[in-house]
């Protein structure tokens, strides 16, 4: 690791990114120690580092790496298993946190990307607009979406009792309560017909096949003209960053396909408007948008 002094904002943001890197890859590690099991997307992650290589059966620990896991002991003196549970235990930030991140996140689609959608920031100003949120989460996405729009109604699809709890505070602190619901349902179960004006849908907090299938469904739900704004994984930050975010996001559950992948399934589903917008400032992610007839 660099001991070179930084010098400049951008510098130290880098390097903290690369930190950050290291834990999760710390974290591949130890679900590969303590389960045995090598998923595609682990071995490429760990395979950018050398603690992997490609089998003609698939990923597998490289000779080192073998020898390392044969040791009696080894892993024991590298405190791994400890190591990881402090650096990569996943428990949910304060809701205010969320809350702040999700209104970054939203105030930067607003700004350079809404104003690319021909009709939609105006129909989100009308009197009657509605929203749905693919996966409502702990509810800071529904909620920073009402935020940003005053006239919209915010309909939210969460499956997971724990994430509507948490949902249910955020909502609270926000004050959006009135104007956002967060339904106990999952994309299969959505009936809605040309009900929404923009449909917001976070692919890396859906299951691939949930998400694929319910695809038909959200045209469905869109009204004339409407909007379906798929935020997806923008990789191209190096093949190691880019690695360890796939890896994450399938680890989560997620679906981890990029943009020509995700649009090449709404063509399938019957989406014909498609296209990329390229904001005039990098996003930390990528955005996919079809627009139903």
């Amino acid at each position: 690791m660099s001991r070179e002094t930084v010098r400049n904002p951008e510098d130290a943001a880098a390097r903290i990114r690369e930190f950050f890197t290291a834990a999760w890859t710390l974290a591949a590690v130890a679900d590969f120690v303590d389960t045995g099991v090598l998923s595609p997307e682990a071995g490429r992650l760990l395979g950018t580092v050398g603690l992997c290589e490609r089998l003609d059966s698939g990923w597998g620990p490289s000779p080192g790496f073998a020898a390392l896991l044969a040791e009696p002991g080894a892993l024991e003196r590298l405190a791994l298993r400890a190591a990881v549970r402090s650096v990569a235990e996943v428990t949910p930030s304060p809701a205010a946190e969320r809350l702040a991140e999700a209104r970054r996140g939203v105030a930067l689609l607003r700004e350079h990307v809404l104003p690319m959608l021909p009709g939609l920031a105006e129909r989100l100003s009308r009197p009657g607009a509605a929203v749905l949120d693919a996966r409502a989460g702990t509810g800071e996405g529904p909620a920073a979406w009402a935020e940003a729009f005053p006239r919209v109604r915010v309909v939210g699809i969460e499956p997971s009792q724990r994430r509507r709890a948490l949902a249910a505070e955020t909502l609270r602190i926000s004050g959006t309560g009135g104007r956002v619901c967060v339904l106990a349902s999952d994309l299969d179960l959505l009936a809605e017909e040309e009900a929404f004006d923009a449909v917001r849908v976070p692919s890396s907090g859906i299951a691939p096949a949930v998400l694929f299938a319910a695809l038909p469904r959200l045209l469905r739900a869109l009204r004339p003209d409407g909007w379906l704004v798929v935020q997806v994984p923008g990789y191209g930050e190096g093949e190691h960053a880019d690695a360890m975010t796939r890896w994450r996001i399938v680890r989560a559950g997620g679906t981890p396909d990029g943009p020509a992948d995700v649009m090449d399934e709404l063509e399938r589903a019957g989406f014909t408007r498609l296209s990329r917008p390229e904001p005039p400032i990098p996003l930390p992610f990528a955005v996919v948008v079809a627009r139903r007839h």
